[in-house]
């Protein structure tokens, strides 16, 4: 039986083959999180994080038919995530330059201390990252944030392995002396 593509009940077409259709409630379900954790890496505020992820996830629908098994489909989604980012940013950034007249928001109310804790781990991971060259950053990230392999990396990137292997060896050897310099008594 050949693939042929069909409408689904939401507008979007699925494709089906011999082994079913591919469902992108599915595809949500298992990787919104994943999506979520990339946009909000490359700067998606959350006050825009639900659309972000809606638009990877409407991208990705309309391009399901055109995927290919080259790499990992998480490599696709990461791609397709940071394009999503880099424009949901610009626009951000735009809508912040008119709205700069206005009051801020005032601060949220304190968070229990392991909430605290998690986000000053996260805050110091953020500025290690910005201290990276974006290669070295983007890899290191999906690495040891993301559990990407490196052969997944190489993909999002269109990047050849052994150049992985080396920003990420580097990256990891800058993170041993950024938690050192942290706290030079306690490690060796």
């Amino acid at each position: 039986m050949a693939a042929v593509a069909r409408p689904s009940t939401h507008g979007q077409s699925v494709t089906v083959t011999p082994a079913g259709p591919v469902r992108i409630e599915e595809l949500f379900r298992n990787y919104v999180q994943f999506v979520a954790r990339v946009l909000r890496r490359h700067g998606v505020r959350d006050g825009d994080l639900d659309d972000a992820v809606q638009e990877v996830f409407m991208t990705v629908a309309a391009k399901l038919d055109q995927y290919e098994e080259r790499g990992a489909l998480r490599a696709w989604l990461f791609t397709i995530a940071r394009q999503t980012a880099n424009h949901a940013r610009r626009s951000t950034e735009r809508r912040l330059a008119r709205e700069s007249a206005q009051p801020s928001v005032p601060p949220h109310p304190p968070t229990p201390e392991d909430e605290t804790r998690r986000r000053q781990a996260a805050a110091l991971v953020q500025r290690f990252l910005e201290s990276l060259p974006e290669e070295q950053a983007t890899t290191f990230y999906l690495a040891e944030v993301e559990g990407l392999s490196v052969p997944e990396i190489a993909a999002c990137d269109g990047t050849n392995v052994n150049t992985v292997y080396a920003r990420l060896r580097l990256s990891r050897g800058r993170f041993h002396d950024f938690v050192r310099a942290l706290n030079p008594i306690g490690t060796r």
